[in-house]
């Protein structure tokens, strides 16, 4: 995957990102409630603000992971190939391609703790009006505090990917708060159909400064 390009509002570019066949390069961009996320990838385009005072990406990192106020984030956009046989060429509910997935998912962190998982599930509108799938698992055999005791994510089917947010309740954490976080996070999400420049997305978080 990428590394992203971190620019503020006025074009300060902090690391370099690799192109996309577009042409348009992946980056960061500051705004008044933290950054928004701009992906440009083949068949993949999205934007996606995450809200915190410090949002920083993880360094040495080639996946979108973020520290947001001391919390870790993980963004994720696994194409349906990935999971789902004859998709997207034969049309699947999503509902049904969230709750695949969520079983694949499973499956492999199951295999890597070497347990098997339990997760409850919540079915979630979001403000778009798509359908999120709400998921979560005990992480077994904590011992360590500063471990993360429950794993959670939202999901949403975003053309032929799955648009993933991830975090982890940690310590004395309220699940409902990291819920919410994840929540506000996903709220924000614009698919697009085709790439969008880091110059004319500057130029919109600077008009809606104003």
């Amino acid at each position: 995957m990428k590394k992203l390009l971190l620019a503020s509002a006025s074009i300060l570019i902090l690391a370099l990102s690799s192109l996309a066949q577009s042409g348009e390069k992946s980056g960061m961009i500051k705004t008044s409630h933290g950054v928004l996320v701009v992906w440009n990838e083949p068949g993949n385009c999205y934007t996606v603000e995450i809200k915190g005072n410090r949002v920083s990406p993880v360094k040495d990192s080639q996946n979108l992971y973020f520290e947001v106020d001391g919390r870790f984030l993980q963004i994720n956009t696994p194409p349906l190939t990935d999971f789902e046989k004859g998709v997207p060429f034969h049309p699947v509910p999503a509902e049904s391609i969230l709750r695949d997935h969520r079983e694949w998912e499973l499956d492999y962190m199951s295999k890597m703790l070497g347990k098997q998982l339990f997760p409850s599930t919540e079915w979630i509108k979001l403000d778009s009006g798509g359908t999120g799938l709400y998921w979560t698992y005990n992480v077994p055999n904590v011992t360590d505090a500063n471990r993360a005791r429950k794993q959670l994510y939202i999901t949403t089917l975003m053309r032929d990917h799955i648009f993933l947010v991830n975090s982890a309740q940690m310590g004395d954490d309220d699940e409902k708060t990291v819920r919410q976080f994840l929540l506000d996070t996903i709220n924000t999400l614009k698919p697009s159909d085709k790439p969008l420049s880091l110059e004319k997305a500057t130029q919109m978080v600077k008009d809606e400064k104003m």
